[in-house]
């Protein structure tokens, strides 16, 4: 059975812990703010989900500082997370010790990932 990797959420929440005060602005749109809303804390600045609204953690324009914090975009709008990103260490199969070039695990992974069973 395969099982992921995933970071225990006392690490995320060590991440972020600093960054909870940090007033964040949300967009309706490039360049239009929207009011009354307020981004995830992990975001500097949010925005572009019309269905929802912008205040999820896939939904971040730029990320909030921290020692290896990326933009990994998620979205076509290119919003995304803001995580550390994962290795580069795909493998095709069990046994590989060559990683698939060009690709990326997603943050949540550990040290590789791959197999499509």
């Amino acid at each position: 059975m395969k099982t992921h990797m995933k970071t225990p959420a006392f690490v995320i929440a060590m991440m972020f812990a600093r960054v909870k005060d940090v007033k964040a602005t949300c967009y309706e749109a490039e360049g239009v703010e929207l009011a009354d809303c307020t981004c995830h804390e992990s975001c500097a600045t949010c925005g572009y989900n019309d269905e929802y609204g912008p205040e999820g953690d896939s939904d971040c324009i730029t990320c909030v500082g921290g020692v290896g914090i990326e933009l990994i975009p998620y979205w076509e709008d290119g919003t995304g997370y803001c995580a550390v990103p994962g290795p580069e260490n795909c493998l095709d199969a069990v046994g590989d010790e060559t990683p698939i070039e060009g690709c990326q695990c997603h943050h949540t992974c550990g040290t590789t990932c791959g197999y499509s069973f």
